[in-house]
């Protein structure tokens, strides 16, 4: 990594307090000192609190043209066959992720690399863990509900990080020296630290969502990690592991806890604290906007822009080729402008406000149960045999809440997957449900076609409308080549780059 990367701990803190003020809902709290050293930082509660805060804050940017945790929204998707730009479009980062060539040129360093923000993240977040860790200065609950906060993110980070970039170097502490000398951990040790930091996230967490102060009570925003979202983060590891048992046994965890959560109606699952809800992150821009996704997707009516500015991206026609008849999500989760000169586009409505909106309705889901029922789905189908009746009856679950009224143009909406189709035609199934719930949210196709062998066949039939032509490799993205220079122990690049 970086040394400007990696040596920005002071910098940080600084500005976690800064943030604050825009996090009222989140944290409550004043900050008490005004000189902030690692020393006095992690000593009060609320200045610990404030800290962590600063963390979620710093992944919520604002444009597509900044870097930050949401800007996966839009990268990956771009990486995929969701979304498209237009042919003048002059930002270089879209560019380079539509036309998958983020090698063009070793000298392009892209503001919008996974690889740049998400290392920033995991040291901020080994940053967090060292500081909390056998900290006796603040309350023993807070310094426990923290710390399990702190390595339930670091988990999140290295998620994106393996699957984006398969190897990587696993840093799991502050020491410069260390870190800038790390080598690249095959993705098997990647994944075992991962759900070790998630496994040590669910002892540590709370079962509550908490206010800002970390006080548990009724109708608290769904804004810091619970007990469930570690639980729902690792049912996602275990599935992408390829261990369908556990898999199973901790997305059931989430779903059984009927008391917090449940399937919510279309129109209602991305609002803010809604029971869907398992993670969210709060919006910590100005008051006249809501999430970044409803800022950049919300198409104005001149459609998309080719500047480095917001609205860039719509849908690609592609994907909306995929719903089927008697699909409200294609209604609900999905609107469209038409320019003035006669040409629609189509973007993603999952975020019904934009900007000019009253903040604070509708906050940026991380986890929601949909998925869980999906993991559940696809772990039970995977296993076969008893098992998959039920993982079919979990995907119609998620099919009955997406099923328009009998009409006499579509007189069979959305009907039911039958319980005695094969394995094979199951898979099938459970893939175009998760490509169809799960759009342009936090990269899901992007992952799951690589993850499941599809890559090849979805990208070649994607090459085609992005008039390029898709190489296998690109599955995985090039670790930027700049780090090379910092880092002579990094080893080889990833191959085809």
């Amino acid at each position: 990594m970086k040394t400007k990367i990696l040596n920005n701990r002071l910098l940080f803190l600084a500005c976690a307090f800064a943030m604050t003020t825009s996090c009222s809902k989140l944290v409550e709290v004043g900050v008490p000192i005004t000189s902030l050293t690692r020393d006095n930082v992690f000593t009060t509660d609320p200045t610990a609190i404030s800290v962590s805060t600063g963390l979620y804050a710093s992944m919520m940017n604002v444009t597509v043209a900044t870097q930050g945790f949401n800007s996966l929204n839009f990268t990956l998707g771009l990486s995929a066959d969701e979304l498209n730009i237009l042919p003048d479009q002059t930002n270089v980062d879209l560019k380079s992720f539509y036309y998958n060539s983020l090698a063009l040129s070793p000298a392009i360093a892209l503001d919008t690399d996974p690889w740049k923000f998400l290392y920033a993240l995991v040291y901020k977040a080994n940053n967090l863990v060292s500081g909390y860790q056998n900290n006796i200065s603040i309350t023993p609950s807070v310094q426990k509900q923290l710390l399990g906060e702190a390595r339930f993110m670091r988990a999140l980070f290295y998620f994106y990080l393996v699957n984006l970039y398969g190897d990587v170097p696993l840093v799991l502490s502050t020491n410069f020296a260390t870190n800038s000398n790390a080598p690249r951990s095959p993705k098997d040790k990647v994944y075992e630290a991962i759900v070790s930091d998630l496994k040590a996230a669910i002892e540590l967490l709370s079962d509550s969502f908490l206010n800002g102060s970390l006080s548990s009570v009724q109708g608290a925003e769904r804004v810091r990690p619970t007990k469930w979202a570690a639980i729902a983060l690792l049912a996602r590891t275990y599935l992408y592991a390829g261990d369908y048992i556990n898999a199973e046994t901790q997305a059931s965890l989430v779903i059984g806890n009927s008391t917090l959560f449940g399937l919510q109606t279309l129109d209602g699952a991305f609002l803010n604290s809604n029971m869907e809800a398992i993670w969210q992150l709060q919006p910590v821009a100005a008051t006249s906007r809501n999430t970044p996704e409803g800022l950049n997707f919300n198409l104005p009516a001149s459609g998309p822009a080719s500047t480095n500015t917001i609205w860039p991206v719509f849908l690609s026609p592609a994907f909306l080729n995929n719903f089927e008849k008697g699909d409200l999500r294609r209604n609900k989760w999905v609107s469209s402008v038409k320019t003035s000169a006669g040409i629609t586009y189509y973007f993603p409505y999952k975020y019904k406000l934009g900007i000019g909106s009253t903040y604070g309705k509708e906050y940026s889901n991380i986890l929601r149960l949909a998925e869980q029922y999906l993991i559940r789905s696809e772990a039970r189908i995977r296993q076969g045999g008893g098992k998959l009746q039920s993982g079919i009856e979990d995907l119609n679950i998620i099919r009955r809440r997406a099923r328009a009224a009998i009409s006499d143009s579509v007189p069979n909406p959305l009907p039911d997957i039958v319980p005695s189709i094969s394995q094979a035609d199951a898979i099938t199934a459970l893939m175009h449900e998760r490509q169809i719930e799960l759009f342009t949210e936090f990269g899901h196709r992007w992952l799951d076609i690589k993850r499941t062998g599809l890559v090849d066949q979805v990208m070649q039939k994607a090459a085609l409308d992005k008039g390029i032509v898709w190489n296998s490799y690109q599955q995985l993205y090039p670790i930027p080549y700049l780090d090379f220079q910092y880092n002579p122990v990094l080893g080889n690049q990833n191959p085809g780059y």
